[in-house]
């Protein structure tokens, strides 16, 4: 537990040094916006010397440590990219949470009790405040099936361009992950995974599919987000919900446990309250006992079930 307090130390003195390093560098250069290289070149020469588990902490191995944490708050509203490079320091505002406490986002100083997350927790609300969900778009599962469904295509040209490598179905028993099918049930959905095959190389790529006629019609997944809102959805739809779990750590602490990886607007949000166990995909959270609630209603929104429920 320990080791997790430290952690989150750190990333809430580092989200509060890029805060102000963006207001104070927007001051400096009489504009809003400040190019990330000006940032990224004070962050290096700090985040070398960090240790090696804050370091691990960042597991996405295709960016720079610096950008990951400039991705990990920018992702939870706390700053905001304008494109070409570009981030500014939005408005003050509070997000307001059931239990009549408030989290602070792109506040450039601590005005509240120290907690699990990058956001400030806050007794009272700003002058800009926000629910939840008009902080954070949440797609609906229904809707987003629905933009699919729309867009369902025969499979065409040589079957070779597509490698099916992973198949899931669901049934009110269980969702069920097989890599190979010989044969699918007519008008059910599928989630399937596929490497498309190039002349130098291939692209993963995930689908949306349904057979109809014994032909498969599939519908290509836009993000890696909408795969687990799907699935979690399409799961939840057929009967099976997908169970996450509460572990109490002791009278201040608890750690949630997920059976797949969250959406993103869910991760985003739990950012701001949690702990993940590393930035990219994580499956636990370390909080704080008093935001159990608010924790069950975003994953209850979700369509993810209690352990025990």
């Amino acid at each position: 537990m320990e080791e997790y307090l430290v952690l989150q130390i750190k990333l809430k003195h580092y989200c509060f040094y890029v805060k102000n390093l963006i207001a104070s560098l927007s001051g400096e250069l009489d504009r809003d916006s400040v190019h990330i290289r000006r940032i990224t070149v004070i962050l290096d020469r700090l985040l070398a010397n960090e240790s090696e588990s804050f370091k691990l902490f960042f597991n996405d191995e295709k960016k720079t440590l610096s950008m990951q944490l400039i991705d990990y708050i920018t992702c939870s509203g706390e700053i905001l990219h304008v494109g070409s490079g570009y981030y500014l320091l939005p408005p003050e505002r509070t997000i307001s949470l059931k239990n009549g406490q408030y989290v602070g986002v792109s506040m450039l100083k601590v005005d509240g009790n120290d907690f699990m997350g990058i956001g400030n927790l806050l007794s009272e609300q700003l002058a800009r405040d926000l629910e939840v969900d008009q902080y954070f778009h949440r797609p609906v599962f229904k809707h987003l099936l629905s933009t699919y469904e729309k867009k369902l295509a025969p499979l065409q040209g040589p079957s070779e361009t597509l490698e099916f490598d992973e198949y899931r179905f669901f049934t009110k028993e269980r969702m069920y992950r097989t890599k190979k099918f010989t044969s699918a049930k007519e008008d059910k959905y599928y989630l399937l995974k596929a490497n498309r095959v190039f002349n130098n190389g291939s692209k993963p790529e995930k689908f949306l599919a349904i057979v109809k006629n014994e032909q498969w019609f599939l519908s290509s997944l836009n993000s890696n987000s909408h795969y687990y809102r799907l699935l979690i959805g399409l799961s939840s739809k057929a009967g099976k919900y997908q169970n996450y779990k509460i572990k109490i750590l002791n009278q201040s602490y608890s750690e949630l446990y997920l059976p797949y990886f969250l959406p993103n607007e869910e991760h985003f949000i739990l950012r701001l309250i949690a702990l993940p166990e590393h930035y990219k995909w994580p499956k636990k959270y370390t909080f704080m006992n008093e935001h159990t609630l608010f924790i069950e209603e975003i994953l209850e929104q979700c369509g993810l079930k209690k352990e025990g429920n």
